[in-house]
């Protein structure tokens, strides 16, 4: 059913839907404004058993002055510019009044970013194109000051410098000046050809090491002698080296290598000092085969020994008349030796039959039997001392 309702503003029209005169009941009441305008009013209309007449006078008295109430709000939303709509919002002409306001307020810049529109512009002084444009207030020369000094035109004219050439430098230093390429330089690796005669000793400092202090590494000196073809051990002809140890023992070796291309064979003699005070000389078995025969050890004693470089050991000694058994000064490594064992005597008259047995052979000694008889005045065989002598590796 539908109820349309007339006033001297607005054409009002209310829709109610599933109306029953027959029951009393409330629908929700929508209201359509001209201009497109909605208002939920949230207003009840109530069904009524009489007729039309009723209808109306229900509509005008009670809902219809909701209605305006709720149309002047719509408007207070849309118009009203002095204060709040609600209490706290604004309505859409007060922001766009204040907007307005606030864009007039700007200077004319802010909304054309025109360059000519700004106030107060710095002055930009105009760039000098030429020297002549600034002020010399520090006092720089010019060419005016120079009046009484020469020109490069006056110096030229003189003939004083008509060209310099290396000859020109040759004269004025009384020497001819070395090329840097063909020079030694005091760092870096570099290759020096010809016979150099060296006038005094030619030194290999060490970097950290003082004479009389033990290194905490073994330092190493070298003398290396080389084909053509570099340094590498492979092409190396001969070779001296110093070592220092960390005993402080020093040892020097001299190394030939076998002239083979590609080979690092070689023979090798040490000489060496050690912090003890003994002086000797070895030839590694490693390096060289019974080729040369150095000394690598050596005691003197009565009871001694001497250790060859290739690695045979000579041991000598004498047994009081009352020993039974030797310990050797230096041990071997084997008991292959071989070891002698005979009486001395200070009589031309003693006859004997004394000979002398190993009861026992170790790497470090013997245990042994004398036998046998002197012949002379009852002497027995526990009256003399004893030499022996042994050899083995």
């Amino acid at each position: 059913m539908q109820i349309e309702v007339e006033n001297s503003e607005y054409a009002v029209e209310f829709t109610a839907v599933n109306m029953d005169v027959a029951v009393t009941s409330s629908v929700p009441l929508e209201i359509n404004i001209a201009n497109a305008v909605r208002v939920d009013v949230g207003e009840v209309v109530q069904y009524i058993k009489s007729g039309e007449t009723e209808i109306n006078n229900y509509v005008n008295s009670t809902v219809k002055p909701n209605i305006d109430a709720y149309i002047d709000l719509a408007k207070d939303w849309a118009d009203k510019t002095d204060g709040t709509v609600d209490g706290v919002e604004y309505s859409a002409k007060y922001y766009a009044n204040k907007a307005e306001t606030i864009i007039g307020s700007l200077a004319p810049v802010a909304t054309t970013g025109d360059y000519n529109d700004l106030s107060n512009k710095p002055s930009i002084p105009t760039v000098p194109t030429k020297t002549s444009d600034l002020t010399n207030d520090s006092g720089f020369v010019t060419s005016s000051a120079l009046t009484d000094y020469a020109t490069q035109t006056w110096v030229e004219n003189k003939g004083y410098i008509t060209g310099i050439t290396s000859g020109n430098v040759t004269t004025a230093l009384g020497y001819t000046p070395a090329d840097d390429t063909a020079v030694v330089h005091t760092s870096g690796n570099e290759t020096i050809d010809g016979i150099k005669t060296f006038t005094s000793s030619l030194t290999k400092k060490a970097n950290s090491v003082t004479k009389g202090t033990n290194p905490s590494s073994a330092q190493y000196w070298q003398l290396s002698f080389t084909d053509k073809n570099g340094s590498g051990v492979n092409n190396r002809i001969g070779l001296v080296e110093t070592k220092l140890d960390t005993n402080g023992n020093v040892e020097t070796a001299m190394s030939a290598y076998k002239n083979t291309n590609g080979s690092a064979d070689l023979a090798r003699i040490y000489v060496v000092y050690t912090q003890s005070g003994e002086k000797y000389t070895y030839a590694p078995a490693s390096d060289v085969v019974n080729s040369i025969v150095t000394t690598s050890a050596i005691n003197k004693a009565k009871n001694g020994y001497v250790k060859l470089g290739n690695g045979i050991i000579i041991q000598w000694g004498m047994l009081s008349a009352t020993n039974s058994s030797l310990t050797f000064p230096t041990a071997f490594s084997n008991t292959n030796y071989s070891i002698n064992i005979f009486a001395l005597s200070n009589s031309q008259n003693t006859e004997s039959t004394n000979h002398s047995m190993a009861a026992s052979k170790t790497t470090t000694g013997i245990s042994w039997i004398r036998m046998g008889q002197y012949a002379n005045a009852g002497h027995t065989d526990n009256q003399y001392t004893h030499n022996w002598i042994a050899i083995g590796y």
